[in-house]
């Protein structure tokens, strides 16, 4: 069981949930149920703790200008600057490619005055085409009068990574030269003080190329269920399971093993999101009798592509692969291999790219750079507005301030429901939560309140802070830009004694204001009773002081949203809500048969929940041949991995002692306020 026990957390007095099993020992059974270890930190390795990256957009997340590709000289994504025409930046979903026809640099000037510097030891690293680069000097305390290069090492005989002192423009640059053509893929760079790179640490493994790849679990390294044979129809290693009895999956050191029964084909599956339109590979690394393919189907597996190839396998490791032009007409939501009668496949590794060529690779030692620091996106929005073409600005144009933070718990309007539209007193998007008569709809990012002529109509966007005490005295501002520009700001001062209303504004579509709500806590509401209001992701906020950081007006007097998206936005909605969706059976954790009718298990958890959550929805349990409906769920703790939860069953054969939880429609987690 849980109780509340009060703690000082940053100095203030702050409720929180004492569980009987610690956050520690539910962590422990779910690594001893899973096979799993902890992550190492890498940080030993590298002597160091992580320092201060001095770069701005290191990891070449933020483009302001919103391009994909540039080509001028100039600058590119933010702060990083081409010197030539000849030189390509391309930007994808984990960094860019820097491409050249012949000599280029792509660079950045370092917000540094000379003497801020001198003396000291600098460590400038890049991680480039997986590998982790770096080069260390310290820098003379006489300022050079000519362009002088401190630290320099080369990526190949054609490239090189270096910093240095430019005396004509009296800056020090990090740059990446071309001397001749070529390309290189760059997700992460960095520049710092110390005498050893702080940005990524080393592991050796064997593994296989599988980056980009949009199906889990390529190289079959998870096998959460811990049989090393699976039978006909079941689920096998995560993600992966066969659909008819033809087929048996057995775990080997390398990858898998399929074995194909005479009179049947036998397929190997995983449900992918619903892919959209373009070119995609399916790809293996295989060996083995008789002959196979691959596919991509629906859902219900009815084969949509004809003129289907199998491939004649060999004892020999080689790759198979299949290329796809997916259109609207297809609904692809699963990948399979079929394995033809009386045929055996080993497997290494299956991968499925958006590519018109596969680039998985056989097994090889691999040393696999792990960053020890992961993209801040808020963080690096906020440096990046800050610069303007190399150049501090200080405050941003338009708003008089640099962009505070934003309260709200859920301003990108993620969804984990997928129910829109959300009519009446209950939640819609995540963590926003509307009263009587309000209809919440979200449509490709932008959310529409509407309600029928009443004064009660008020949507609240939350911000899970619960404690009056935390806020009594502090000015806030709250602010919404609609999907035509228009700007809606109200601030206040929260009253020292509890109050419900801290401050309102009426608007044309109604009303806006700052509210304290008994049990939900501070939050932002909307009153869309006069005519709806349609607000783009990101476009409402709520920050301490006394002036919204939220959009800056245009020349042509729009305001244009500041806020950029939070990658680790979901995670912070999952402290509240977390929803599973099947596609089939959805795995969701694994247990242990304490009698035939009691199953004691681990429900995973993305993020530790705010309390102990309610469970809403189908669970079932997988055990042998047996998939039975379970009851009686209760869920006993919390921990940052996992709820530890009893339910019972009927049905259970033999002496099954390890058990699969899954959901055959949808469960529902909720810690909400």
């Amino acid at each position: 069981m849980a109780h509340l026990e009060e703690i000082l957390v940053h100095g203030v007095a702050t409720q929180v949930w004492n569980m009987d099993s610690t956050a520690q020992q539910i962590d422990d059974v779910v690594g001893m149920m899973s096979g799993g270890k902890n992550i190492a930190t890498g940080l030993a390795s590298l002597g160091a703790r992580s320092r201060l990256n001095l770069l701005v957009n290191p990891y070449f997340a933020e483009n302001s200008r919103g391009q994909e590709e540039y080509t001028a000289a100039g600058y590119t994504v933010d702060e990083w600057r081409l010197n030539a025409a000849t030189g390509t930046v391309t930007v994808l979903p984990h960094g860019i490619r820097f491409a050249s026809t012949s000599t280029a640099q792509l660079s950045q000037w370092i917000a540094a005055a000379y003497d801020d510097l001198a003396n000291h030891t600098l460590t400038v690293s890049g991680y480039i085409d997986n590998v982790l680069y770096t080069a260390t000097a310290t820098i003379p305390s006489a300022k050079p009068t000519a362009y002088t290069t401190f630290a320099r090492v080369d990526i190949a005989d054609n490239c090189f990574l270096a910093f240095s002192w430019s005396a004509s423009s009296q800056k020090f640059e990090v740059r990446i030269n071309f001397t001749a053509a070529g390309s290189v893929f760059i997700p992460a760079a960095k520049l710092e003080f110390g005498d050893k790179s702080t940005l990524a640490y080393p592991e050796v493994t064997k593994a296989p190329n599988l980056a980009g790849s949009l199906l889990t679990n390529g190289d079959f390294a998870l096998n959460s269920l811990g049989k090393v044979e699976y039978v006909g129809a079941v689920d096998s290693v995560d993600g992966w399971f066969s659909s008819n009895a033809n087929l048996t999956v057995q775990v080997a050191e390398y990858g898998v093993h399929l074995t194909c029964k005479d009179g049947g084909n036998g397929y190997f599956r995983q449900f992918i999101s619903k892919l959209p339109v373009g070119t995609y590979t399916i790809s293996a690394l295989v060996k083995g009798t008789g002959s196979m393919f691959m596919c991509l189907t629906t859902k219900d597996y009815d084969s949509i592509f004809s003129g289907i190839v199998s491939t004649q396998l060999t004892d020999d490791w080689a790759i198979a692969q299949y290329t796809y032009n997916v259109t609207n007409d297809y609904n692809i939501e699963c990948a399979y291999m079929r394995v033809n009668p009386g045929g055996t496949v080993d497997i290494q590794a299956i991968k499925l790219e958006k590519k018109s060529a596969s680039t998985l690779e056989p097994l090889v030692d691999k040393t696999i750079w792990t960053l020890v620091d992961q993209p801040d996106r808020p963080v690096e929005a906020l440096r990046s507005a800050c610069y303007y073409d190399g150049e501090w600005q200080g405050l941003i144009h338009g708003i008089g301030a640099q962009p505070r933070g934003n309260l709200l718990i859920n301003p990108g309007f993620v969804d984990q429901r997928g129910s829109s539209p959300y009519v009446g007193a209950k939640y819609g998007p995540d963590c926003i939560l509307g009263l009587a008569n309000v209809t919440k709809s979200l449509d490709n990012g932008v959310l529409t309140l509407s309600a029928k002529g009443t004064t009660s109509v008020t949507t609240h966007f939350l911000t899970g802070i619960t404690d009056y005490s935390q806020v009594a005295g502090k000015q806030y501002t709250a602010s919404v830009v609609d999907t035509s520009g228009v700007i809606y700001t109200v601030s206040g001062v929260v009253p020292s004694s509890v109050t419900s209303t801290i401050v309102t504004k009426n608007t044309p579509f109604g009303a806006i204001g700052i509210f304290f709500v008994e049990n939900k806590g501070l939050s932002v509401g909307i009153a869309a009773q006069k005519a709806a209001l349609s607000i783009p992701r990101y476009g409402i906020k709520l920050e301490q002081g006394p002036t919204q950081t939220l959009a800056r007006q245009m020349e042509n007097g729009t305001w244009e949203v500041l806020e950029q998206p939070d990658p680790l936005e979901l995670l912070k909605c999952q402290r509240y809500l977390v929803v599973y969706d099947t596609y089939g059976q959805r795995f969701v954790g694994v247990g242990n048969t304490e009698t035939m009718t009691k199953i004691l298990g681990v429900i995973y958890l993305p993020v530790p929940m705010r309390i102990i959550p309610t469970i809403t929805g189908d669970l079932s349990v997988f055990g042998g041949k047996n998939n039975l409906s379970a009851s009686n769920v209760s869920i006993s703790g919390v921990g940052s991995t996992g709820l530890l939860v009893s339910l019972t069953v009927s049905g259970m054969q033999g002496s099954e002692q390890l058990v699969s939880l899954y959901t055959p429609t949808q469960l529902i987690l909720s810690a909400e306020l």
